[in-house]
């Protein structure tokens, strides 16, 4: 019960009330709010009290008006000890409070707040008696009815802050917090057989591969058919190691998979662009081959068969990987707001696809559970630990980041000092088992990381193409270079030609003849004597 005397009035009258109840053996607290002096009986008080329906700190039961939840224990424990009722009302809009640019608060912290300018302004007074019975001695107190004043108390998972310890009282904390990481519990991968053969590079550098192979296969078959010096030019009689088709576009292609696999080949290029490009092209393979067969072992050796991968333990090494997606709620911006880069550059990340972001809670618990191990929900540590208690289909990771304090708001001091006082007498950390509990019946979160059949998700990762770029820098080199040779040749071939003149070729009857040829068709023909 609240007894305001406006300070024109008598002060000496609102000592004479304080002393007759004090001499009663009333607990009377006397506190000055902006300039109205307060007297508080806690004593058989009803207080009002606003909340949120949040599992568990409130939540509704069968009958109507009733809830249970964390925050009803704890009120009804402070109830008992401090020997006051009280009253819940849901805050309507589920909001905890945010102050406006005009200093108004809304949600609960608007229900909280009272301004009081004095008589005549949002205080107005009621000049009559009211008697109050407590422990039977009656009290006369003059009483100012406040407009504002919607509810004495706000119990929920209220953050302190410094914004509103400004305008509000707070009790000692009544629960400690943090934002964790809510995941897919790790299960045992699935043996996908020779599936891992093809891990060590990305989808893009095996593509890539086939590619170039191509390229180079047909390269080589058009160097072999235009270079004056080269396999196709040799005079079928003098081909006495049938090496006229070795660079056919089939065998081409047949001879860049076959040193691809290091299988050796029959015959290599004569002609000097086709010479760079293989040596270029070997040189490519020699990378290649040299990168998968090192990713590969770290594949084998790191990823052991027949365990769960946990894909990460901390936010750094969450932010190390683009495996798993990530996500917070779209309004919280605890990430953005630490002077820790990595937690800032995952604010960035998590935020540079909208999918990754949800509203509630219970929408980033749904998507982690749908998402099976593809997506990780950043969110309140108890509101992580409610889910995986009750689902073990999930799980919480992550080292505790942002830590804050949620306590019972009051609107005037005294009675948040009353309360904070008898504090001890609330069973805290049993109360917190009982709305938390685990019943997937697992161990704690380090010693199940530490069992030998939980592994981390290996840190190697398939090569792309620009970790592989060097060697496709290098082909390019000999692909390019290739041609300009087979350029230089023909053109070279051809001056040749034109400024030896006609040749003397041997008929098939033993005669001698004159022909005008070019230089591809009279090179590789020596002239008989």
């Amino acid at each position: 019960m609240v007894a305001l005397l406006n300070p024109e009035e008598s002060v000496m009258r609102e000592l004479t009330i304080m002393t007759r109840c004090q001499e009663r053996g009333t607990p009377l607290f006397k506190h000055l709010m902006n300039g109205a002096f307060a007297v508080w009986i806690c004593n058989g008080k009803e207080l009002k009290v606003t909340s949120i329906l949040r599992p568990p700190f409130l939540m509704k039961t069968g009958s109507p008006g009733q809830y249970k939840g964390y925050t009803v224990d704890v009120l009804d424990a402070l109830a008992e000890a401090n020997n006051f009722t009280y009253s819940i009302t849901p805050e309507q809009d589920g909001v905890y409070g945010v102050k406006d640019d005009k200093g108004n608060w809304n949600g609960m912290m608007g229900q909280l707040v009272s301004k009081l300018k004095g008589v005549g302004g949002v205080v107005k007074t009621n000049f009559k008696h009211q008697v109050v019975l407590a422990n039977g001695i009656s009290c006369y107190h003059l009483v100012l009815e406040l407009e504002s004043l919607k509810a004495d108390l706000a119990a929920a998972d209220l953050t302190v802050t410094d914004a509103r310890k400004m305008d509000v009282s707070f009790t000692s904390p009544v629960f400690h917090s943090s934002n964790r990481i809510l995941v897919w519990r790790p299960q045992v991968p699935p043996h996908n057989g020779l599936v891992v053969l093809f891990q060590p590079f990305s989808g893009d550098v095996w593509v890539m591969l086939m590619v170039v192979c191509m390229i180079v296969g047909i390269l080589l078959a058009i160097i072999n058919r235009y270079s004056p010096s080269e396999w196709s030019k040799i005079p079928e009689p003098e081909d006495k190691t049938n090496s006229r088709d070795s660079f056919t576009v089939n065998n081409a292609l047949f001879f860049v998979h076959t040193t691809v696999c290091w299988q050796g080949f029959k015959e290599a290029p004569r002609s000097p662009g086709g010479r760079f490009l293989t040596s270029m092209w070997m040189s490519f393979v020699l990378f290649m081959i040299t990168a998968y067969i090192a990713n590969l072992a770290s594949f084998l050796i790191a990823r052991t068969p027949d365990k769960p991968i946990l894909p990460f333990k901390t936010f750094h090494q969450m932010e190390l990987q683009s495996d798993v997606a990530y996500g917070t709620k779209s309004w919280d911006n605890f990430l953005q707001r630490s002077n820790d880069p990595v937690l800032n550059r995952l604010h960035f990340i998590s935020r540079s696809d909208p999918d990754n972001l949800f509203e509630t809670d219970e929408e980033g618990f749904e998507r982690v559970k749908s998402y099976q191990g593809k997506f990780a929900a950043i969110m309140e540590g108890h509101v992580a630990d409610y889910f995986a208690g009750r689902d073990c289909s999930v799980m919480v990771v992550g080292e505790r980041i942002d830590p804050t304090e949620q306590a019972i708001g009051c609107s005037d001091a005294t009675l948040c000092s009353e309360l904070s006082s008898s504090m001890n007498k609330v069973p805290l950390k049993d109360l917190r088992q009982k709305w938390w509990p685990n019943n997937c019946n697992s161990e704690p979160l380090s010693e199940f990381l530490n069992k030998p059949e939980v592994t981390l998700l290996t840190p190697a990762r398939p090569l792309n193409t620009i970790d592989l770029s060097i060697a496709f820098i290098l082909l390019l080199l000999g692909i390019i270079v290739g041609v300009i040779m087979l350029l230089v040749e023909v053109y070279l071939a051809r001056k040749k030609a034109k400024k030896e003149g006609p040749i003397k070729l041997k008929t098939t009857n033993g005669d001698n003849a004159l022909t005008e040829g070019t230089e591809e068709e009279k090179a590789p023909i020596a002239e008989e004597c």
